[in-house]
């Protein structure tokens, strides 16, 4: 009976931990060196800074906007100089100029607001227990209600033109879609697709990120361990310490592709993440059971159907 007490809370932590993780749409390197670690008063004071830096930006942004506006081409004529239309060299550009013209246009459908269609796809690659919970028959169990939880069905929804976007598009800031820096990146890459450009960033791994101010939060909405942590801990008979709770994300990716006139037409960003929780305990009292638990997760949205 007490086996059989301790799968149901098992269980029970399983389904909580699907719920945790399918919020992540708001939401394997062999080296620890190659990762970074964010701690919460890196979290606080940085998120602070990159706050004014935001607002800073987007005002400074939104004066350049303007004087681009009053420029001209040419003396002979009056044709308005668009910031966002893509540079004919965008190609030999180096990484930071790239990079800054990538966080522009994804920031213009911000500012902009154009209807499209967003298709999110979260999947649970895996689900590991270790001692009893891990054990062959009930792993079998766990797994196939993993693939019942989040099997990666693609769910669609829709923006129409005008449409608030924030907590929506990109990183999930009310900010901005993208705030990547050239050291949140490993590369960019600008190619050419007829007349239109497709620009590509590859995100670099990281160790509990926080929203925002880490590479992922720049470009990607991410759930941070003391998050995951305390959903398990409302939502099941599970206690755990956040401390013992470690978090990789990894493979970050987001591209774009743009139009002649600097309107994005398509686009997609995403990440995997490793989420391990040392310690944890399932139920309480005799029937308690010890176990660390592992979790694999792919999350992937596609932006298409773009109405400017």
């Amino acid at each position: 009976m007490k086996k059989v007490l301790a799968l149901i809370a098992a269980i029970a932590m399983l389904f909580s931990l699907g719920a945790v993780l399918t919020a992540c749409n708001r939401n394997n390197n062999d080296n620890d060196n190659d990762y970074t670690e964010y701690t919460t008063e890196e979290y606080t004071t940085e998120y602070e800074e990159e706050t004014t830096e935001a607002n800073d930006e987007t005002t400074e942004a939104n004066g350049e906007t303007t004087t681009a506006a009053a420029a001209t081409t040419d003396d002979n004529d009056n044709e308005d100089v668009d910031p966002y239309l893509p540079p004919a060299n965008l190609n030999t550009l180096s990484q930071a100029q790239q990079l800054e013209y990538f966080n522009r246009v994804v920031n213009r459908v911000n500012r902009e607001r154009p209807g499209h269609t967003q298709v999110q796809v979260l999947r649970i690659e895996s689900l590991d227990f270790t001692g009893l919970v891990g054990a062959a028959p009930i792993q079998a169990i766990i797994n196939t209600i993993v693939n019942n939880l989040m099997p990666g069905d693609p769910e669609t929804r829709v923006r129409t033109p005008g449409q608030d976007t924030q907590y929506y598009w990109m990183s999930n800031s009310p900010n901005f879609g993208s705030n990547l820096r050239t050291q949140d990146i490993t590369r960019i890459t600008s190619t050419r697709q007829g007349n239109n450009w497709r620009i590509e960033v590859r995100v670099r791994d990281e160790v509990n990120p926080q929203h925002f101010v880490s590479s992922h939060g720049r470009i990607s909405s991410i759930q941070t361990r003391e998050q995951i942590v305390a959903a398990i801990m409302d939502d099941a008979p599970v206690s755990g310490d956040p401390n013992n709770a470690t978090v990789r994300y990894q493979n970050g990716f987001a591209w774009v592709v743009v139009n002649p006139q600097g309107q994005i037409i398509e686009a997609a960003n995403g990440f995997d993440v490793n989420a391990q929780i040392n310690g944890a305990r399932i139920g309480g009292g005799v029937i308690g059971v010890n176990t660390d638990v592992t979790a694999h997760q792919t999350s992937r949205w596609t932006y298409n159907n773009f109405r400017w």
